[in-house]
């Protein structure tokens, strides 16, 4: 269809077009807000539009953009936010409400004032009178008053007669009692709108502007812990300057003025009636002597009418030209509420040892200027601000410690991949291992040598233990429990009392507990583990400590007996075997003596040669001739024993080799009767086995008896109870001990049918009792432990679990070879746990080694598998598995004690042994 006909049809067809006219366009202006009282002109057509105030602040932007100075008062000039009225600060709007200084309060408020030489003290502070502390049978209290005392020194504030500036004694309690009176205000606030928050005010309309100002608003923090720090450091901070005192104080004044705002403005925002007192605090300034808040933009609609309805003093930036404003609002700019020019002693004054926050902000926008300034955002100069040698040294030290931590995170990664690759079965955590390790050495050497390849010549660990050791990993809680509180947990008001604790007191307790608990789970024997012979690098080191395990036999297992009247004989642990098995202890030895000769025989004849009513000052001689220099005898290694050695041979043994000369010992010999060498030895790794198997299972009686020292009183063992130790070890040498009945038992589970022979080796049958009844006596002897009952209740909830009535009573005998291997691995079960409830890793179960490994070569009339010149420099090891756990990195000094649990060395308290 055809369009209609228009109007212009009729026109020629190039006849021009009639442009409209178009009329000139003029803005409409906005009438003035309600309520406005003042109106101030600022550069580029724009200013402010004041509301319930007459104030008129100048424009701040000139002074803004300017080289930061401070004004003639001390403050920031331009820059104090606390008396120019600043842009909304969402987070903070309580920093409207910032009080005003009035024309005395400047002159003598503390609150404004500034600070004079006269509030310095002159002289230093007295140091507090020492207190000694009372001798308790816990030396907790003694060790507290000594740390308190050194707390005191360091916290001594000089005078200005040295160069240093601290606050007088009245003039910092009057400081103190504001700050903490202030902070308790803050916090009774704090708890007050939460309270309101939650229930009357809950109600509110969530896009009202008072749900919006407690959803924003935060806590001032910063400026609570800038008033604590400032408070301390014009007391003990042993300022260098006046001027960074004046700087300090200025600071305390500023955050004072900010968190008392802050509590103004909580108590002017609740409900009223919900806290009476806070009104009464908040009405006593006027909101004319406030500083005020400037709203821009969006935030006009929002606040402005909460801001009214509070009376507090508002000023709206706008663009003059927008609004129809009667010219009678129009005022003068008023004078800037602070000195604005520079202060001549604090111009080029470089920053030493004060916050950086605390000096004057540089030169940014006016709507950062106050977060800038109290230090919640960072400064553009933070690496450009001038300072001082104290604060360049403190800045140099800080950043050579974040080094030192990057060092330490990087060797901690390399250290958690080489955790991750040795403790495979443990997890993939570093922090557990090191939590592990604390609580309980046991299991962390365990773990440290689960993947470790074991020399040839080690004792061979029964294949059922070794799948039961793995098991029981799972219940390590039990062996390795946590630390308890000194506090009880179970207290309903544990919080309270844990605030009021003395932190001191509680860190003391803890250590106290640690030292306990290491204490309690330290590897204790009479006979030393294999741990000793097979954790050195050096086959050599292994032999040389063998010999000496070989020659002092007779002596090690003497020593049972003599502990129970002896009390400086007790049972070793892995440090003092590492020192008692080496030369270097017997020298040391020999040097003691010599030394405590000398000093005797000096001293005597000193006294000798006074004459009569002369002084003698035997203590100071005695002291004198300690540090003399002698020439000691060379050690002799064939006679030892010469000097004596209280700790192996006990004090009477000990003083007859001592005081008779050419006095002899017995020394152990080989199982086959020739004298122990290092050569035969050395060059027969059989031996060595046979013999390291022997004391395992020598130290394996023991250890069982142990566990069952209830079941050994019956049996009328003495009981040991001494200083280092406390135990109820039988002694195998002793006739009538084994034939006691748990004693029996312990030698049939140890050593089946063999015993101690009179020269401390195996004697009797090599034949093993059948599985049924070593198993029999073995479940027997654990369900007789002091422990088992602890055993059952952690494995009630167990499937399979036979509990110690069911083993006592078991039959055995009829059981098929199936059901005998479960009835074994829940007996090699209970074995562990009953030693994790002891709060000890057991001793492996070995095989026995045949009588043929008790025979040195020459006897068993074999060539030796190795001469001593093919013998290996260290033991041999599966290639294969060693080259799994090869160590790439590089040690280093603060990882030592960590890399210790990863090396071949032993460490003390380890629980453990290979």
């Amino acid at each position: 269809m055809a369009p209609p006909p228009s109007a212009t049809a009729h026109h020629a067809p190039n006849a021009p077009s009639v442009r409209p006219r178009q009329l000139p366009s003029f803005k409409k202006k906005r009438a003035a807000p309600p309520g406005l009282t003042a109106a101030v002109k600022w550069s580029n057509g724009t200013g402010l539009l004041g509301f319930g105030t007459n104030y008129c602040p100048p424009d701040p932007q000139p002074g803004i953009e300017k080289v930061v100075v401070f004004g003639r008062d001390g403050l920031f000039g331009w820059h104090e936010y606390t008396r120019h009225p600043q842009p909304i600060d969402y987070k903070a709007l309580y920093t409207a409400w910032i009080a005003l200084p009035t024309p005395d309060e400047l002159k003598t408020s503390l609150r404004y004032r500034r600070a004079t030489r006269q509030d310095v003290a002159p002289l230093p502070e007295p140091l507090e009178k020492e207190v000694q502390g009372e001798k308790t049978k816990a030396d907790g209290k003694e060790k507290e008053n000594g740390r308190r005392k050194r707390k005191e020194e360091k916290r001594r504030g000089m005078g200005s007669i040295h160069g240093q500036y601290r606050t007088t004694d009245d003039l910092h309690k009057e400081l103190e009692s504001r700050c903490h009176a202030l902070l308790a205000e803050c916090d009774h606030a704090t708890r007050l709108l939460r309270h309101a928050a939650s229930t009357k005010m809950g109600s509110l309309n969530s896009k009202s502007a008072v749900r919006s100002v407690i959803n924003d608003m935060r806590e001032p923090w910063r400026e609570r812990l800038d008033m604590t720090l400032s408070c301390s450091l014009l007391r003990w901070g042993c300022i260098t300057s006046f001027e960074d005192f004046d700087l300090c104080w200025t600071a305390h004044q500023r955050a004072s003025l900010v968190v008392s705002a802050y509590v103004d403005f909580i108590g002017a925002l609740l409900p009223d009636g919900f806290s009476p007192s806070l009104a009464r605090r908040t009405a006593l300034v006027s909101n004319s002597s406030r500083r005020g808040v400037v709203l821009s933009g969006k935030d006009i609609k929002t606040y402005i009418g909460f801001l009214q309805r509070l009376g507090m003093p508002v000023w709206v930036y706008v663009e003059l030209d927008e609004f129809d404003i009667p010219e009678d609002k129009f005022r003068p700019a008023d004078p800037p509420r602070c000195d604005v020019f520079d202060d001549g002693e604090l111009k080029n004054f470089r920053q030493r040892e004060l916050p950086i926050r605390w000096y004057a902000p540089p030169a940014v926008s006016w709507s950062l200027l106050e977060p800038t300034a109290r230090g919640y955002l960072p400064r553009p100069d933070e690496d450009t601000f001038p300072r001082g040698e104290a604060a360049l040294s403190k800045k140099r030290k800080l950043e050579g410690v974040e080094k030192d931590n990057k060092r330490m995170r990087d060797a901690n990664d390399r250290k958690l991949q080489r955790a991750q690759r040795q403790f495979s079965n443990l997890g993939t955590s570093l922090e557990r291992y090191q939590q592990l390790r604390v609580r309980s050495p046991a299991a962390r050497r365990f773990y440290a040598n689960i993947h470790k390849p074991r020399p040839t010549y080690a004792p061979e660990v029964v294949a059922a233990y070794a799948a039961a050791e793995q098991q029981a990993g799972k219940h390590l809680d039990l062996l390795a429990p946590p630390l308890e509180h000194p506090l009880d947990n179970n207290d309903p008001a544990f919080y309270i009392k844990a605030k009021k604790a003395d932190p001191d007191a509680l860190a003391d307790a803890l250590d106290e507990a640690v030292a306990k608990q290491l204490e309690q789970r330290a590897l204790k024997t009479f006979i030393p583990p294999s741990s000793i012979f097979t954790g050195p690098k050096s086959y050599e080191k292994t032999i040389n400590m063998l010999l000496f395990a070989v020659r002092l036999l007779p002596h090690l297992l003497a020593r049972v007996k003599l502990a129970r009247t002896d009390p400086s004989v007790f049972r070793l642990g892995t440090k003092d075997w590492r020192a008692v098995l080496t030369p270097e202890y017997w020298k040391n030895t020999w040097n003691d003596e010599q030394r405590r000769r000398y000093v005797v025989d000096t001293v005597q004849r000193l006294r000798e040669d006074i004459e009569e009513g002369e002084e003698f000052d035997e203590e100071a001689e005695a002291k004198k001739a300690m540090k003399a220099t002698i020439v000691f005898e060379r050690i002799d290694v064939d006679v030892f024993w010469k000097y004596g050695g209280q700790l192996i041979f006990g004090k009477a043994e000990s003083d007859r080799l001592k005081s008779t000369p050419g006095a002899r010992i017995e020394l152990g010999r080989l199982p086959c009767g020739c004298e122990a060498t290092y050569d035969l030895l050395y060059k027969d790794p059989l031996l060595v086995f046979g013999v390291l198997t022997w004391f395992e299972q020598l130290r394996l009686g023991h250890y069982l008896a142990d566990l069952v020292p209830a079941a050994l009183a019956v049996d009328e063992i003495p009981n040991v109870v001494g200083e280092h130790d406390h135990h109820r070890t039988p002694d195998f040498t002793n006739a009538n001990e084994v034939q006691k009945a748990t004693v029996a038992q312990i030698l049939r589970v140890a050593m089946h049918k063999q015993s101690v022979g009179e020269r401390g080796w195996p004697q009797g049958s090599e034949d093993m009792f059948e599985d049924f009844e070593w198993l029999e006596d073995f479940a027997d002897l654990l369900a007789r432990a002091d422990n088992a009952g602890i055993v059952d209740q952690h494995q009630k909830h167990e499937k399979r679990w036979y509990d110690a009535s069911y083993l006592q009573s078991a039959d055995l005998s009829e059981l098929d070879e199936g059901e005998l291997c479960q009835v074994e691995e829940r007996v090699f079960l209970r074995y562990l746990l009953t030693s994790f409830a002891a709060q000890q890793w057991p001793v492996p179960i070995h095989d026995l080694a045949g009588s043929n490994m008790f025979q040195c070569s020459d006897c068993r009339g074999v060539h030796p598998p190795q001469t001593p010149s093919q013998a290996p420099s260290s033991p041999p090891v599966d290639t294969e598995m060693a080259a799994q756990i090869q160590d790439d990195g590089e040690k280093e000094e603060r990882w030592y004690y960590y890399d210790q649990d990863l090396s071949d060395e032993e460490v003390d308290h380890e629980g453990w042994s290979d």
